[in-house]
């Protein structure tokens, strides 16, 4: 289970009210499934490991939920609340009223950030029978939205490592007619621009690619996707990476991408996009600084993900920069035990007979031509010989790029009101 993009932007406000707020903040944050609350909890839990976690469930008196929350102290923060159904449903609303009369003791003795994990249909109810409570929050979060409606043109897609000219074309005409008849463009359709703008990408169009990428990236913020939003940002920072211009591509990796990945607490998406900025500074020539971010940003990440495609991806860079550095042993090393041993247990039949085209690049270096020449030959022969057809097409194509593009998002509700003599960070 992975974060809904369209919680993204509602879970970068929760971060900023986190990283902001040092006094007493009441926070509620809808959500319909326990799972899915977990996963949100846990992503909280990375970026601030002190949280603590109170199951109202057993049904605590006010009295007794207030000593609760004392106990717990300002050393943990935040403090997770939920159970909050089952509590007013075992102590009634009156628990909710004398809670409510209560307020001031509650943001005088908890100063913390209270996050109360409710279901929608619960929210009403604390404005209702809490007023003056309910005035005093932080914000509303909203993490429950329904799936979004997906048309059979949302479903289908191509894989660009081989379809044909005609194919693309057909397949582009299709998507420019949906959205131009579609009245409200949705997260789904955002991505069949980006989608759009790929193929337009691999017809040589790179023009039309960025703006695709640029229009996906505008309805992403209006759905307040954020994820979306910096990915369709990620897809810009492609385009003109290839077309050469290195300092915006760099820029939008290091504004744009980072910080999001960052707050959102996902390692692995930051991991790829400082891969992509080791691209950058090693096309720069700084390879000690790309050497670095493979070795300490990359690496540990891919490792503790249990990622070995990835990691042997990542191995490969590391070699084609010893390799650069005339470190031939060490980078035949690489090539020979941290990468073919793991595409032969994938499988994976193209990116091992790179790899041992890469082998023999180093072998001829070093003046062994005929040992070079026996695995050119050797490859060419598994490349013929047990490449299935359609392979290249599943692997993604030359550059290993997916081009499938789910989509989905909506609109989040907040709040903005906070008790005398707080201030909220800034949403």
């Amino acid at each position: 289970m992975q974060l809904d993009g369209r919680h993204s932007g509602d879970f970068l406000r929760l971060q900023r009210l986190l990283e902001h707020g040092d006094g007493f903040q009441l926070v509620f944050a809808a959500c319909v499934s326990v799972a899915y609350r977990q996963l949100l909890i846990d992503r909280v839990g990375s970026l601030h490991p002190s949280a603590a976690l109170l199951d109202l469930a057993s049904g605590k008196d006010p009295s007794a939920f207030l000593d609760g929350l004392r106990q717990i102290g300002t050393q943990h923060r935040p403090i997770h609340i939920f159970g909050i159904e089952a509590w007013l449903r075992r102590c009634g609303l009156e628990a909710l009223r004398a809670l409510n009369y209560r307020r001031e003791t509650l943001a005088t003795d908890v100063v913390n950030t209270l996050l109360l994990w409710v279901e929608p249909g619960t929210i009403p109810t604390f404005a209702a029978e809490a007023p003056d409570l309910w005035a005093w929050r932080a914000a509303v979060l909203d993490f429950s939205h329904p799936s979004a409606p997906r048309q059979a043109i949302h479903e289908q897609s191509i894989f660009l490592g081989s379809a044909e000219r005609a194919k693309r074309d057909q397949r582009l005409a299709e998507i420019s007619e949906h959205l131009k008849t579609a009245s409200d463009l949705s997260g789904a359709d955002a991505g069949l621009l980006l989608e759009a703008g790929d193929i337009e990408e691999s017809l040589g169009d790179l023009d039309a690619a960025v703006k695709r990428a640029a229009a996906a990236g505008a309805i992403f913020r209006r759905l307040d996707d954020r994820l979306g939003e910096v990915r369709a940002a990620g897809r810009v920072a492609d385009i003109v990476q290839a077309r050469g211009q290195l300092d915006e591509a760099l820029r939008i990796r290091q504004e744009e991408e980072l910080p999001v990945y960052e707050r959102l607490g996902d390692v692995r998406s930051k991991a790829v996009t400082m891969g992509k900025i080791a691209d950058i500074v090693q096309a720069r020539g700084q390879l000690d600084e790309a050497l670095r971010i493979r070795q300490e940003e990359q690496l540990p990440v891919y490792e503790r993900l249990g990622d070995v495609r990835s990691k042997a991806v990542t191995m490969g860079k590391i070699a084609d920069i010893l390799e650069a550095r005339g470190q031939l042993d060490e980078a035949l090393r690489i090539r020979q035990e941290e990468e073919l041993p793991v595409y032969e247990r994938l499988g994976d039949v193209r990116s091992k007979a790179v790899t041992m085209g890469k082998i023999a690049d180093i072998l001829q270096a070093r003046g062994q031509l005929d040992e070079a020449l026996r695995i050119r030959q050797k490859k060419n022969s598994c490349r013929s010989d047990r490449r299935a057809p359609g392979r290249r097409a599943l692997e993604g194509g030359d550059d290993g790029k997916d081009r499938r593009h789910p989509g989905g998002a909506r609109p989040a509700r907040r709040g903005a009101a906070h008790p005398p003599g707080r201030t909220a960070a800034g949403l």
